[in-house]
């Protein structure tokens, strides 16, 4: 699962890709009735925590 923008390809450039990535998420929180903006978004801090789960997996090979 990818937490942030999806690396650029062909054409697209990192910023537009960055800006696709914070509009998409805007659009979701919009569908919940969330007001968001894709800007004020992108500056918000975030954190990821990883399942025990996974950090089992990923310290065990």
């Amino acid at each position: 699962m990818v937490v942030g923008p999806d690396e650029p390809y062909g054409r697209h450039a990192a910023a537009d890709m960055e800006a696709e990535h914070w509009a998409h998420l805007a659009g979701i929180l919009r569908r919940q009735g969330v007001l968001a903006n894709a800007d004020e978004l992108s500056r918000l801090p975030h954190h990821v925590e990883l399942s025990e789960r996974l950090q089992t997996r990923i310290t065990s090979t």
